[in-house]
């Protein structure tokens, strides 16, 4: 499997999980749950600009709207690494997945204003496991690990020969 496909399998998976979930993760019925697949232009630009502008539509996953007339200007975008928000008057800010996984309450601290905080951290929880590998996908790439060395230390040897057999031949003149 290629790497942009294996990369494009699990975006898929990411996007699935937050499909059935992103709705359970709001905190009001006035916020709109949005997964990448019905979410409107208009709401993802206006996300970008206010406060997820280095997020590329293909990299998100699921936005939720906290804006009072839904136009998408704050809220929190949930993107392939991680959350890009921005409450009522607040920054900007970013919360990576990997910060997530280190420190477990960083979502409650930060976005439990605005969100489910324990729902959207199981939902997290969810994302981030994608990417883990599984125990033969594992032994798969330590294999290729090996064989790629093994391909390298040959040809290191092949190197050093021809060297060797150049110097030998020039100090023989």
């Amino acid at each position: 499997m290629s790497y942009l496909m294996e990369t494009e399998e699990k975006i898929s998976k990411k996007r699935d999980i937050v499909r059935q979930s992103i709705e359970s993760c709001t905190l009001s019925s006035s916020y709109q749950a949005y997964y990448y697949d019905n979410l409107p232009d208009k709401v993802f630009y206006n996300a970008k600009k206010n406060y997820a502008g280095n997020v590329c539509k293909e990299d998100v996953l699921g936005l939720i709207d906290v804006s009072v007339f839904g136009s998408g200007k704050r809220g929190l975008l949930l993107s392939v690494e991680g959350i890009y928000y921005r409450k009522s008057s607040s920054v900007a800010e970013y919360i990576a997945y990997k910060d997530i996984a280190k420190d477990k309450d960083i979502v409650a601290r930060k976005l439990g204003d605005v969100c489910n905080a324990k729902k959207l951290s199981e939902m997290v929880k969810k994302i981030m496991a994608v990417d883990r590998y599984t125990p033969d996908e594992l032994i798969d790439k330590i294999n290729d690990t090996v064989t790629q060395t093994d391909i390298a230390a040959h040809r290191v040897k092949e190197t050093v020969e021809t060297v060797m057999n150049v110097l030998e031949g020039w100090m023989s003149k």
